[in-house]
């Protein structure tokens, strides 16, 4: 983190703008960190202690970020990919997919919630509505926040499956060119098999096979 800012502040002096992605890799084993750190173990920590120190980290990231002159005009991001640990028996492990998508830049967002159902793949669009700039693509996402909650939806690859999620139901297209439906107790975080829902199994092949051939093909980089 310290060496981001490092470099973002070469940026703004030699008057280029910033577009970067810091990536944490906290959670991760050997689990060492610095010593002095109230509340994370330097050693022996583990998990608990990585997440402890991914937090300590992204907060000082934070609060030397504000005493930039440049730090009005940033958008900061904080996502994830997935939870502590991607496990357990079915084919596509919902909870541990559940992660944030927090978009600060106070001097131009009104804090707001939204519900939209939403994955990794609508990060880039909605940003780029944010900053109201005009663009042609072939990105796969969507901006979230000028759709109806109702028409939102999240794709998912897992080991060798991949799936589409409307509202509770989700589609997964696994290995051997198998489909199936099934519906999502989020209260309770489990899958229950569900009767074919032939649209959302469609739009998940669609969408899959539609990404595949524009990288494929090359056609994504024109």
């Amino acid at each position: 983190m310290d060496n981001a800012l490092d470099v973002f502040d070469k940026q703004v002096a030699h008057g280029e703008k910033i577009f970067s992605v810091v990536m944490s890799t906290s959670n991760h084993k050997p689990f060492t960190f610095p010593e002095g750190i109230a509340g994370v173990q330097a050693k022996g920590g583990g998990r608990d202690a990585g997440v402890r120190y991914a937090d300590y980290a992204i907060g000082k990231f934070y609060d030397k970020l504000k005493t930039r002159p440049w730090y009005r005009d940033t958008v900061l991001v904080v996502t994830g990919d997935h939870g502590a640990r991607v496990y357990g028996r079915a084919q596509i492990p919902v909870p541990t997919y559940s992660v944030p998508f927090i978009v600060h830049a106070p001097a131009y967002l009104a804090p707001q919630r939204v519900d939209t159902l939403a994955s990794q793949i609508d990060i880039g669009p909605t940003l780029l509505g944010m900053l109201h700039l005009s663009y042609e693509s072939r990105l796969p996402g969507r901006d979230i926040l000028r759709m109806k909650p109702e028409e939102g939806y999240a794709v998912f690859n897992h080991n060798r499956n991949i799936a589409m999620m409307r509202g509770d139901q989700i589609a997964t297209l696994g290995f051997g060119k198998t489909v199936q439906t099934e519906t999502y107790d989020a209260a309770l975080g489990e899958l229950r098999p569900a009767p074919h829902n032939p649209v959302l199994e469609q739009d998940a092949q669609a969408m899959f096979q539609m990404s595949y051939d524009l990288f494929a093909t090359g056609r994504q980089r024109e």
